[in-house]
């Protein structure tokens, strides 16, 4: 048995093993989870044998009392711990700070704002033609409805007038009026030009469609981006010159996004003035206060529904048979690189 308070063992700190400026810039260290807590089973004496020394344990563990106390002094002086296996990446080669990782993160941060800017304003435009379109659609339903509707009925009474003995005079003074009243209707859709702005609506709302579609392949475009651990071990100019290329093109298609946009919301503005939009952000409000009441009271019935299920003892680590899936429109305020 040896005895570890000999001045002969060499004594050398975690962070200094970890950290030898001999050792590769890149060194790891391979600890055995079991070979330790063997080493502490016998420990109490402050005594190992010569065959399980292991100087990276062994080192200042005179006060160490539980393997989770190892741990944390290991952890303390290391930047990557993963199960049995310690990596060492503090070397002062943090690639956080190079140039080239600070350029790229500052691009993509300024690339998703600018998606997500135009993606919000387009969507809260299409949002307010989509309710004034469903409004025209309802009064432009309601006055071909309401002209098939009487021209069928009076069509019916012409034709049953002898059948049901009816007076000449009174079937000439109703199809009269009923076709005065679809006169009338025809008219003031034609003169309110209804027909003509609802067609006007949507093919803006396409045209909306069709940049929302292109934005959002530039947020698919950037997700693969989103995760910095791609640049862990790998040479930062080549990765730079990498992303050079797509942001290259993403800032190319950017200006034509910009002009697409401005000839939408240009012609937004002369479909939507000012009353109309105050009037349907109001009923947008109300619609989607109505939804939150609605997505609310269903998920206090699914609450009171699982617990009923859990005190039936299904096991809770359970998965839920019952899944809500709820198309809700909602775009991330950032998609900053984590």
């Amino acid at each position: 048995m040896t005895d570890l308070s000999n001045n002969n063992v060499p004594k050398k700190s975690p962070s200094k093993i970890l950290n030898d400026d001999n050792n590769d810039k890149t060194q790891q260290l391979h600890v055995d989870v079991s070979e330790i807590a063997n080493e502490i089973n016998g420990f109490g004496n402050n005594e190992l044998t010569s065959s399980n020394y292991d100087p990276v344990v062994n080192n200042d563990l005179d006060n160490v009392k539980s393997i989770s106390t190892i741990f944390k002094t290991l952890e303390e002086n290391d930047d990557l711990y993963s199960g049995s296996v310690i990596y060492n990446n503090n070397n002062g080669d943090d690639f956080t700070n190079k140039k080239e990782f600070i350029i790229f993160e500052n691009q993509y941060n300024s690339l998703q704002k600018n998606n997500n800017v135009i993606i919000k304003d387009c969507k809260g435009n299409k949002r307010l033609l989509d309710l004034k379109y469903d409004n025209l659609t309802n009064w432009v339903n309601n006055i071909q409805t309401s002209v098939i509707f009487f021209s069928t009925i009076s069509g019916f009474l012409q034709a049953t007038r002898i059948q049901f003995s009816l007076n000449d005079t009174l079937i000439s003074i109703i199809s009269i009026s009923i076709s005065t009243y679809i006169t009338l209707l025809l008219s003031i859709s034609k003169y309110y030009k209804l027909d003509e702005l609802k067609e006007r609506i949507q093919n803006l709302r396409e045209k909306y469609v069709s940049l929302h579609n292109r934005l959002e392949y530039r947020i698919d475009t950037l997700t693969p981006w989103n995760d910095k651990n791609l640049w862990i071990h790998q040479d930062a100019k080549k990765k730079l010159a990498e992303w050079q290329n797509i942001y290259t093109e993403m800032k190319a298609d950017y200006e034509d996004i910009i002009k697409i946009k401005k000839e939408l919301v240009s012609e937004f503005e002369i479909i939507m003035d000012t009353i109309s939009r105050n009037k349907y952000m109001l009923i947008n409000m109300k619609s989607d206060n109505n939804t939150r009441k609605a997505l609310y009271n269903e998920t206090k019935k699914a609450s009171k529904l699982e617990d009923r299920i859990i005190l039936k003892k299904i096991p809770k680590k359970r998965k839920s048979i019952i899944k809500l899936q709820h198309d809700i429109d909602s775009i991330d305020d950032d998609h900053h690189i984590v």
